[in-house]
């Protein structure tokens, strides 16, 4: 486990993450970069910045894992913006159930 205020150890999340979530009555949707996730959040990457508490839907692309969180932070870094999410409602992550390792590239043939 990393030390600092990490609670729980991180997985490389080498997926494209949905995320939607309501400005001003309109429904923004984007697609992240996954970074890493963890038992109880993800860290994201994207080139639209996200209100810190607002509430997200996200589904993480190919693996079955979809939910709503927290957007615990939002970092402008080098033409990107850095989110960090919590998941709510007591959604937890786990490899078993939705594995997240990048699936294997399709032969052409």
């Amino acid at each position: 486990m990393s030390i600092g205020l990490r609670r729980h150890d991180r997985t490389d999340l080498p997926r494209k993450v949905w995320l939607g979530w309501e400005r001003g009555g309109q429904l923004v949707q984007v697609t992240c970069s996954g970074l890493d996730i963890s038992r109880s959040g993800m860290r994201l990457s994207s080139t639209e910045p996200v209100p810190v508490r607002d509430l997200v839907n996200f589904r993480v692309m190919g693996t079955g894992f979809a939910g709503s969180g927290s957007v615990r932070s939002c970092v402008h870094s080098r033409m990107k913006y850095l989110i960090g999410i919590e998941f709510g409602g007591g959604l937890r992550w786990d490899e078993a159930s939705f594995p997240v390792a990048a699936a294997p590239p399709q032969s052409a043939g």
